[in-house]
């Protein structure tokens, strides 16, 4: 009976997939139809799309399945075409525009022009039931990606959520992420607060009982991996550990969401923190990748030099302790068909 089952919902996957993409395809046009009539001689609009067919059309207009198709970026706010071009996954295309033409693309894509205000607890209209400057004193339950420096992913002292209850379980709050399309960062908990990174850079202290922002921290890219918070000897938030999309490491004070200090712990120009971090008295461990895979796209491109690493920094200071890699040292190794010199190893 199986192979039928598959037969019969094959024609109907393919139709919802037909019908996703011609109102995606629909809305596109509406919109690009209604903006066209304003910037007929838009000087911006018309850079936009100069940029845009040198940088981004290739890949976004069928030549890349994984990349999103121009009529999905429409549906985007300008301020994530920048920010995919300035810190996110998009930055090594970036490399070849300047900062208005990053702006210019976003107007040509999206219709909307890109806001320069960072966002912060005014962009939200609700209010946290904690007061403002209240000094969180409840532990940590939950920090890091696996719960704990070990990893386990398992809390053996969890009395609340047991079998029996966990399919009681019911939303409590929702917090929509502005600026962005996905959320890849894991949160950290605490009775108080839930401590996470976002897709624009934001990290977020919110409110546990409501999800109203206590504050915010904008770093220079996206934060993908989970943070890491340092404790005080009660298990009470002192220190928000984390790395972003720019090679940067971040101490933050977690009480204020006050910047402690900021170290970039890798200058390969495709270098990224994508991985979590993770801590261990006053060592913080920072995993490295790299976007060098993009750049390995251009004939031009001396692929690859990029050695992933895990570098140590000193939680107090920021200071780097040491690094150690996981390739050896690239070497020259032969041409390309375009006549560029290639590099090995490489590699995260």
């Amino acid at each position: 009976m199986q192979p039928k089952t598959k037969s019969r919902l094959a024609p109907l996957i393919l139709l919802a997939r037909s019908l996703l993409s011609l109102t995606l395809a629909q809305l596109f046009l509406l919109s690009q139809s209604a903006f066209a009539q304003d910037v007929a001689s838009d000087g911006d609009f018309e850079e936009g799309q100069s940029q845009y067919q040198l940088a981004c059309a290739e890949c976004h207009e069928g030549a890349l399945l994984e990349a999103p198709q121009r009529t999905a970026l429409a549906l985007f706010p300008p301020e994530r075409i920048v920010q995919s071009l300035e810190s996110g996954i998009m930055a090594t295309a970036g490399m070849a525009l300047t900062r208005d033409e990053k702006r210019q693309v976003a107007y040509y894509l999206t219709g909307g022009r890109y806001d320069e205000n960072q966002t912060d607890t005014a962009s939200f209209s609700c209010e946290p039931g904690l007061s403002p400057g209240a000094k969180l004193t409840r532990a940590l339950a939950w920090n890091g990606w696996g719960g704990e420096v070990g990893n386990t992913r398992y809390r053996a002292n969890e009395t609340t959520l047991t079998k029996d209850n966990v399919g009681q379980l019911q939303l409590k709050w929702a917090f929509a992420f502005p600026n962005a399309t996905r959320s890849r960062a894991q949160p950290v908990v605490t009775p108080e607060v839930v401590f996470t990174g976002s897709q624009d850079g934001t990290i977020y202290a919110l409110d546990s009982d409501n999800g109203c922002p206590l504050w915010t921290f904008n770093a220079d890219g996206e934060v993908r991996g989970s943070l890491f918070v340092d404790t005080d000897d009660e298990g009470v938030p002192e220190t928000i550990l984390f790395g972003d999309f720019t090679a940067h490491a971040y101490a933050v004070n977690a009480q204020t969401g006050e910047l402690l200090w900021k170290t970039k712990v890798h200058d390969h120009e495709a270098a990224i923190v994508t991985g979590s971090v993770i801590a261990h008295e006053d060592t913080l461990i920072v995993p490295l990748s790299s976007l060098e895979v993009i750049l390995a796209s251009r004939t031009d491109y001396q692929c690859c030099t990029f050695r992933g690493a895990l570098v140590a920094l000193s939680i107090s200071t920021g200071e780097e302790l040491w690094r150690t890699h996981t390739t050896d040292r690239p070497r020259p190794t032969i041409l390309s068909s375009a006549g560029t010199q290639q590099y090995g190893p490489s590699g995260a």
